[in-house]
């Protein structure tokens, strides 16, 4: 049965009709049920950040070489970044490849 959008009135399947439904970033391809536990294991492994050392904050996991560039999920392509270096990281790798 379609209930009406919470937030324009038109009918959807859950609170929301389409357009406003809210966005699931997990649902990023490739980033599931595996990413998970690949990711726990070496935030386990690795419990501080590779760049700056820092431990006891939450961590990332960074692909060396993007998936979009053809990367894997292998351990060895794989580091444990802290968020502000993920983030700091992320900037300069994304201009880089833009080039």
């Amino acid at each position: 049965m379609r209930r009406p959008c919470l937030a324009c009135g038109r009918p959807g399947l859950g609170s929301y009709c389409e357009l406003h439904a809210p966005q699931d970033s997990r649902r990023r391809p490739g980033y599931g049920y595996a990413w998970t536990k690949i990711s726990a294991a070496m935030r386990k492994r690795y419990p501080f950040c590779f760049l700056c050392g820092i431990s006891g904050v939450p961590l990332n996991v960074d692909h060396l070489v993007p998936r979009s560039l053809g990367g894997t999920d292998d351990p060895a392509n794989l580091r444990v970044l802290c968020v502000p270096c993920h983030a700091a990281f992320g900037k300069k790798k994304s201009s880089r490849s833009r080039g």
